[in-house]
């Protein structure tokens, strides 16, 4: 059994695509240096566009300037992907609208997907339930005829059965 240590893992581990605390804060600097945004904007604009685990204004000014503050993975990874993906944005206003809208789209694909589905249930419910219902025999015990379900609306059931399976007494 070999045993590493956490800085043999990290080592280990940069080539998957891990960012350290030096990567991602030059990174920042780089990225601050070029945009000018207050430290809050840059918070809020990671936590509009729906990144998790975000540090707070003062936290990422401080992990910033020092680097004897250090960032949890997840927050550096959150970090680096922000800053990869919006290398120059625009304007912090036109940012927030526009990511805005883009989770409003989301949200609005996502409930008519909902609904397509729930339609195409029902669809699928109510074909089971006249599939079931032409095959029930006629109250002689036989089969209705073809032509009998074909023309009846009853589906070649008497009143009185679809009465019942309708919830109504007999």
């Amino acid at each position: 059994m070999v045993i590493i240590s956490i800085s043999e893992s990290r080592a280990a581990s940069a080539p998957l695509g891990l960012p350290t605390n030096t990567e991602v804060r030059a990174q920042l600097k780089e990225w601050q240096a070029a945009n000018r945004w207050p430290w809050v904007h840059v918070s809020n604009a990671m936590r509009i566009w729906g990144l998790s685990n975000i540090p707070g204004a003062t936290r990422l000014e401080a992990f910033s300037n020092s680097s004897r503050v250090g960032l949890h993975e997840d927050a550096l990874r959150s970090l680096r992907r922000f800053l990869l993906t919006f290398p120059n944005p625009p304007a912090y206003v036109e940012l927030v609208v526009r990511l805005e809208e883009e989770r409003a789209e989301r949200v609005r694909e996502k409930t008519e997907y909902l609904q397509r589905q729930a339609a195409q249930r029902d669809e699928e419910r109510a074909h089971h339930e006249r599939y079931w219902l032409s095959r029930e025999p006629a109250a002689n015990g036989r089969p209705a005829r073809a032509s009998v379900n074909a023309s009846n609306p009853l589906f070649g059931l008497n009143k009185a059965t679809v009465r019942a399976l309708s919830g109504g007494t007999l």
